[in-house]
């Protein structure tokens, strides 16, 4: 065989060791975004607006994924569905990239003898109750064996430290972390070249800063397609890294010709991020801001899809989170919020659809009460894919099912009951006096603030609240036998029609219900 072909050979075996590296890396991964992504993100969801708390989760969920894009996922799912503080979503992807040292740590240690035999007993675990642990084992044996046969094909070059300019080992860092798709993995492999010599301090730290920089780059890229807070956790991500990059470029290194050690590149690159941790925890004000600019918020998802202009599509009813029951129904409480916020707004156009003189309003309120029954709907149906045997979590369900039957309801009683007057009043040209107006629209008030505290009591989970809006029946109650009264008093004293008195005390009888409606919420609050 001639050189050539032999130098093509052995091109042709680091390819393949390159190549099963990175599969056993990526199925590693993926069996332990299997085994524990669920309980991460509900772990992740329950966080407090505390600095040390986000960084140390992040930090323990890149060390148990071995993936900081995953916990990139993970935690940019949250704060799109606003099950986690945006500032506490940047916090914990802070840590994560800290957390991302720990298997960085194990790449670089030697290999134990025979460690690709780890693929046994994940073969006989794959036929087992234990499919993940197996998934995991197969992949880590994969990557031993890859990385294995990556260190004994590296040994067989003689192989010098190499320099080359700053500007080429940037880019070049860069696009390792892009290819691989994981700024651990490309890590791993510049350990190996660190490990048999390959690399000068100077130009390893250079590949590293290369390879940090890749890995913002990769968030962005990823992010470019999800505007609102996916996209400004991807931004504030990048100005971590870079600050971080940029304050370790002027450490200055002892001997910057010697061959770099794989610990060395490994303390790197948890100073970069520890750096960038310490820089934007203290200033994460600005940092925010300036992502919030970047990519500002367009509109609220409530205004969205009360916009019936629009067609319907649920925000927060994501498939992929009815595996864990909690995140399940908290994102159903989430799309309840927009169903509360159309009804409040539908009660907000009555006395428009009631005495106005057009009738355009009423031809809004048809299509908001579709929209309602659009959302009550789809909430419907996701609660009923929830399956929960904890009780807490079928107290929850049950709450959030009569919460979204009562408003629902409600719309009912607008579009069967209100608008049918409103009609009625059109036809018969029936004036109000003034104070009569103004008393029914106490009365409207009055209805209204009770239904506003009652959808807050159910999103805010706040018993007192939702004990206030039961407490508010003595006024209720008050404030319907004043109107009656009054218009008693006005058809004793010939000064209305029989109908104008009957469409009055319709709407009052009305209103009333949609009070009890919102009572029956609050008491589902209470008790729950």
């Amino acid at each position: 065989m001639s050189m050539g072909e032999n130098g093509l050979l052995e091109a042709w075996r680091f390819l393949l060791a390159l190549a099963l590296f990175l599969y056993g890396w990526e199925k590693t991964t993926e069996a332990l975004r299997d085994r524990y992504g669920e309980r991460i993100r509900e772990r992740i969801s329950r966080l407090t607006d505390n600095a040390r708390q986000g960084v140390a989760a992040g930090m323990a969920a890149t060390a148990l994924l071995w993936s900081p894009r995953a916990t990139f996922d993970i935690t940019a799912g949250l704060t799109a569905g606003r099950l986690l503080a945006w500032r506490q979503g940047f916090l914990s992807l802070l840590g994560s990239e800290i957390g991302a040292c720990l298997p960085a740590l194990l790449l670089a240690l030697p290999i134990p003898p025979h460690a690709g035999l780890l693929l046994v007993p994940g073969l006989a675990l794959m036929h087992g109750a234990r499919k993940t642990l197996g998934h995991a084992l197969i992949g880590l044996g994969l990557l031993v064996a890859g990385q294995e046969m990556l260190g004994t094909l590296l040994q067989s070059f003689p192989i010098q430290p190499v320099t080359p300019p700053v500007w080429l080992a940037l880019p070049v860092g860069a696009l390792a972390s892009l290819v691989t798709g994981s700024p651990i993995a490309a890590l791993g492999v510049l350990c190996l070249l660190a490990a048999q010599g390959g690399v000068s301090q100077a130009t390893g730290l250079a590949l590293l800063f290369g390879i940090n920089l890749g890995a913002a780059l990769s968030l962005l890229l990823a992010a470019r397609k999800e505007p609102g807070a996916t996209l400004r956790l991807a931004i504030a991500a990048t100005v971590a890294k870079l600050l971080g990059v940029a304050i370790c470029w002027w450490i200055p290194l002892p001997d910057p010709s010697a061959p770099a050690h794989p610990l060395l590149l490994v303390t790197g690159h948890l100073l970069i991020n520890v750096i960038a941790a310490l820089t934007c925890i203290p200033g994460i004000a600005p940092v925010t801001r300036l992502a919030t600019r970047l990519a500002p918020e367009e509109f609220s998802a409530e205004h969205a899809d009360t916009d019936v202009n629009n067609r319907y599509w649920p925000q927060y009813l994501d498939d992929d989170l009815l595996a864990t029951p909690p995140l399940a129904l908290a994102m159903a409480r989430r799309e309840v919020k927009i169903l509360a916020a159309l009804l409040a707004e539908m009660v907000r156009l009555i006395p428009d659809a009631l005495f106005a003189e057009e009738d355009h309003t009423s031809i809004q309120l048809l299509k908001m009460d579709d929209r309602v029954d659009e959302i009550h709907l789809a909430i419907s149906r996701y609660l009923a894919r929830i399956v929960t045997s904890n009780p807490a979590q079928l107290d929850e369900w049950l709450t959030t099912m009569t919460v979204i039957n009562e408003l629902e309801a409600i719309g009912d009683i607008i579009e069967n009951n209100l608008l049918h007057l409103a009609e009625t009043q059109g036809r018969q040209r029936t004036q109000l006096p003034p104070e009569i107006r103004v008393a029914l629209g106490e009365y409207l008030h009055a209805v209204r603030s009770a239904l506003d505290r009652a959808a807050n009591a159910y999103q805010a989970n706040n018993p007192p609240l939702a004990l206030e809006v039961m407490a508010m029946k003595n006024d209720i109650v008050a404030l319907d036998s004043r109107c009656r009264m009054r218009e008693m008093q006005a058809l004793r004293a010939e000064d209305e029609s029989l109908a104008a008195y009957a469409f009055r005390i319709d709407l009052c009888e009305n209103f009333k219900r949609i009070y009890y409606h919102a009572k029956r919420i609050a008491k589902a609050v209470a008790k729950a």
